[in-house]
C-alpha cells in the first residue's frame, strides 16, 4: 500500500470544542490549545499515547531538568524527533504505524482460508461500536465508513482497552486476554489537566529520576512503534512482571493490520492482571486493591483515595501519576489544576466482555486550587465525605425499609436508585464544599453545618419522591420510616 496519513501532519486528535489537530500542530504551539475531547478510554489512550511520543524524543533526568525545559522545551525536543522519525508515523504503507502487515498470512494459514476477508471494525472488539447482530433502533447505530482519524484512535485505544474474547482471527477457541489498561474488573485512570494540552502533557512528563521509584518499571524502553514485534503466541510477560515505561503507555495486547475498509487483528502480548502485578501509574491502588470503575458511583467521589498522599498518616490508596504530576504543578507555581478520572464499566463471562444492561463509560473532572493542599484540608474533606456516605446509607436504609413493608418488588434496586439520585444533587455542591474545607477555623464550622443541612435536604427530598405517600397505608409506613438525621460527626480543626 502507499505511505500515505501521516499522524505527525494529518488533523486526527480531537480537541474540545470540535476542533482536530496534528502531532504537529500540538507541539508547535502556535496556539494554546484546548485538552481532548472524546469518550474517557479515548481521552485516557490519546494522553498515554502523546506522553510515548514525548518520552521517545526526550526525558529529563531529574526534576530540575524539568523544570528548565518547561512546556515549550519539551515542546521543541518533540517536534525534532516527529521530524526525524516521521516515515514511522503512517497509518498505512510498507510500514503502517502500530500495525504488522504479516498477520494477513499468518491469518489465512490459521484458518486455512485462502484470501480471508478482513473484518470490520465494530464487529464486537470495541464497545462504543455496536456488534453485527445488534439490534438497530436507531440511524446513529448503522456503522458509517469509518474514516482514518478514527482508525487511528481505534488502534491507539485497543492496545490498551481491548475486550477480551473471541474477536480476533483465529481457529483456536481460546479467548484473547483483556487489554492491561481495562482489566477484567475494569480499573479506573484518573490523570492530572492543566489548562491547555500542552500543559497537560507536561505535568504528566516524568523525570528518569521520577521513573526510577517503582520497581516494576525498568527503565524508558523503546517506543512500541520503533520496535520490530514478531508473531509469537507464546510470548508472555517475565515472571517479575517488570515492563518498560513506553510499554505500559502502549501495551501490546492485540496484533493489527488495517485492509481496505476492515481489519486483521489477532490476540497479542499477554499480560497480567492487577492480582498477578500489573501496575500502572494512572491507576489508584494499595497493596491488595484498586479503584474500579463503577457506573452507580462517579469518580469524584473517589477523591480521598486519590489525594491520599497529602497525609502520610493516612494508609490508604495512591495514584502515581496523581501524586507526582501535583508536585510538578506546585514547582511550577500552577494555581488550579484538574483531576481527571474515567473508565468503562463492561460485563464479563466465560467467553469474554461485553457491553450490556446497565454499563457504559463514566468520567468526572474535579477543580483543585493547589493551596488548599494540606493535611488540615484533607483530614476535614475525609470527615465530610464520610459524613455524606452516612447520610447516603441512611437514605437507601430508610427507602429500602419502606418498599419491603409495603411488599414491593425490587426493594433494593428501588433504594439503589434514590441513592444514586441523591449522589447526583450532592455533585452540585462538590466544589463549593471543596472550599469550605479551607476556610478558617470559625468560617468552617458555620459553614460545614449549612452545607451539611443542604445535604439533609437533598436526602429527604429523595426519600420524598422515591416513597409514595398518597393512600393512608403509604403515609403511615412513609411516616414510620422517614429518615431522621442526628447531628454529624466531629470536624476537626
Amino acid at each position: 500500500m502507499e505511505n500515505k496519513f501521516n499522524l505527525v501532519d494529518e488533523k486526527w486528535i480531537p480537541l474540545e470544542g470540535g476542533k482536530d489537530v496534528s502531532l504537529k500542530d500540538i507541539f508547535e504551539n502556535k496556539e494554546k490549545l484546548p485538552n481532548l475531547r472524546g469518550n474517557p478510554i479515548q481521552k485516557i489512550s490519546l494522553i498515554k499515547f502523546l506522553l510515548a511520543v514525548v518520552h521517545s524524543a526526550y526525558t529529563p533526568k531529574d526534576q530540575k531538568e524539568w523544570e528548565k525545559l518547561g512546556p515549550n522545551g519539551m515542546a521543541e525536543k518533540t517536534l525534532k524527533y516527529l521530524e526525524s522519525k516521521k516515515d514511522l508515523f503512517y497509518l498505512y504503507g510498507e510500514k503502517p504505524f502500530l500495525q504488522m502487515p504479516q498477520i494477513k498470512k499468518e491469518i489465512e494459514e490459521d484458518t486455512k482460508e485462502k484470501n480471508k476477508n478482513p473484518k470490520e471494525i465494530g464487529n464486537g472488539d470495541f464497545p462504543n461500536l455496536p456488534n453485527d447482530n445488534n439490534t438497530i433502533i436507531f440511524d446513529r447505530d448503522f456503522i458509517s465508513d469509518i474514516n482514518s482519524h478514527q482508525k487511528a484512535i481505534f488502534i491507539i485505544s485497543l492496545l490498551s482497552f481491548a475486550l477480551a474474547g473471541k474477536q480476533h482471527h483465529s481457529n483456536h477457541n481460546k479467548p484473547s486476554k483483556v487489554g492491561p489498561s481495562l482489566g477484567r474488573n475494569c480499573y479506573l485512570h484518573s490523570i492530572i489537566l492543566g489548562e491547555y494540552l500542552l500543559d497537560t502533557i507536561y505535568l504528566n512528563w516524568l523525570s528518569e529520576e521520577d521513573i526510577k521509584k517503582f520497581p516494576f518499571i525498568k527503565g524508558i524502553g523503546t517506543p512500541t512503534w520503533e520496535k520490530v514485534i514478531t508473531i509469537d503466541k507464546s510470548k508472555i510477560l517475565n515472571e517479575n512482571h517488570e515492563l518498560e515505561y513506553q510499554e505500559i503507555l502502549l501495551p501490546i495486547s492485540r496484533l493489527f493490520y488495517l485492509y481496505e475498509n476492515g481489519t486483521y487483528m489477532m490476540a497479542g502480548k499477554i499480560y497480567p492482571n492487577f492480582k498477578e502485578g500489573w501496575r500502572e501509574l494512572t491507576l489508584c491502588f494499595n497493596s491488595d486493591k484498586i479503584l474500579n470503575t463503577d457506573t452507580n458511583k462517579k469518580p469524584w467521589r473517589e477523591i480521598t483515595a486519590l489525594l491520599s498522599f497529602i497525609d502520610t498518616t493516612y494508609k490508604g490508596y495512591d495514584c502515581p501519576q496523581i501524586r507526582l504530576a501535583i508536585d510538578k504543578a506546585k514547582s511550577k507555581s500552577y494555581e488550579n489544576i484538574k483531576i481527571f478520572s474515567g473508565g468503562l464499566k463492561v460485563s464479563s463471562d466465560p467467553f469474554g466482555q461485553k457491553v450490556k444492561g446497565s454499563d457504559d463509560f463514566i468520567e468526572s473532572e474535579i477543580i483543585i486550587n493547589l493551596n488548599w493542599l494540606g493535611k488540615k484540608w484533607f483530614e476535614r474533606l475525609k470527615l465530610k465525605m464520610e459524613e455524606i456516605n452516612d447520610v447516603s446509607k441512611e437514605l437507601n436504609k430508610k427507602v429500602y425499609n419502606f418498599y419491603k413493608e409495603q411488599k414491593l418488588q425490587n426493594p433494593k434496586e428501588l433504594a439503589s436508585k434514590s441513592e444514586n439520585h441523591f449522589w447526583q444533587l450532592v455533585e452540585k455542591d462538590f466544589n463549593k464544599l471543596l472550599e469550605i474545607c479551607n476556610l478558617s477555623d470559625d468560617k468552617y464550622e458555620e459553614e460545614s453545618q449549612n452545607i451539611r443541612k443542604i445535604f439533609i435536604k437533598y436526602a429527604l427530598n429523595c426519600y420524598d419522591i422515591f416513597c409514595p405517600h398518597d393512600t393512608a397505608r403509604q403515609i403511615e409506613s412513609w411516616v414510620k420510616n422517614r429518615p431522621i438525621f442526628k447531628g454529624g460527626k466531629k470536624d476537626g480543626k
